[in-house]
């Protein structure tokens, strides 16, 4: 294959790892999704401005049922300039945008949003956008190591220092700090945050859509990942206040 096919897949292709995050749907399907923004940085920085040096049409919504529940689905037509000429490519995407949930029903007022999104960066990644993630190379630890060291995101070795008391888990449950400060704020802060709202639930039911929604957002992933005793603290937590709610009704 000629070298020149690949320009645009060589450049689009590799994915800063702070630009990335993981999620689990229901079911336990788990992976790596690509932050939006980081797909238009990288188009931008190969073809220019968007609507300039590359851009979309109006994308065209389909509302379709899914038995108790309602999706959304986008279509988009991409385009970049490829020698001052506009190429086209074509992306689907989708949502739910009516949530059947134990607690009943629930909207989405971001679906449209979010299935566009998606549209689009199906479209770009026939171009090579973020096409480690997609070939699943983000699975390799070495790799992703590899990533850092080139986007510049991986800390230099530090000294070795004395050893740290041990933090309670109540006033720090992610102690000893990694290097990632990064990804360890942001899983501290998930803990502190779903931890909140879990004791702020008042029926059992909606102590499972919290978690349920924390397991799709990828947040109780991303704590199992840093600190797992922390991980199955909050999934004790939670069948805790469960069993309180049924005891107090």
């Amino acid at each position: 294959m000629s070298e020149s096919n690949l320009r645009h897949w060589h450049v689009l292709g590799k994915t800063d790892p702070a630009q990335t995050k993981p999620f689990r749907r229901q079911g336990g399907f788990a992976g790596t999704a690509i932050k939006p923004i980081w797909t238009e940085y990288r188009l931008t920085e190969r073809f220019g401005p968007c609507g300039v040096g590359w851009g979309c049409d109006e994308p065209i919504f389909s509302l379709v049922p899914a038995g108790d529940e309602l999706m959304v689905y986008c279509t988009l037509r991409c385009w970049y300039l490829e020698e001052g000429k506009p190429a086209s490519l074509y992306g689907v995407g989708g949502d739910k945008v009516l949530v059947k949930r134990q607690s009943g029903f629930a909207t989405d007022d971001e679906a449209y949003k979010k299935a566009f999104t998606d549209a689009m960066g199906n479209a770009f990644k026939h171009l090579g956008a973020a096409a480690d993630v997609h070939m699943g190379r983000f699975d390799d630890s070495k790799y992703v190591n590899e990533m850092r060291r080139e986007f510049g995101d991986e800390a230099p070795p530090k000294a070795a220092s004395a050893p740290k008391s041990a933090a309670t888990p109540e006033t720090d449950p992610f102690a000893p700090a990694t290097d990632d400060e990064a990804r360890l704020n942001e899983a501290r802060n998930a803990f502190a945050r779903i931890k909140k709202v879990l004791n702020a639930q008042r029926l059992p039911a909606q102590i499972d859509d919290v978690i349920e929604i924390e397991k799709r957002d990828g947040k109780l992933d991303l704590i199992k990942q840093v600190h797992p005793a922390s991980y199955e603290a909050l999934l004790d937590l939670a069948q805790a206040r469960k069993a309180e709610l049924r005891s107090a009704a």
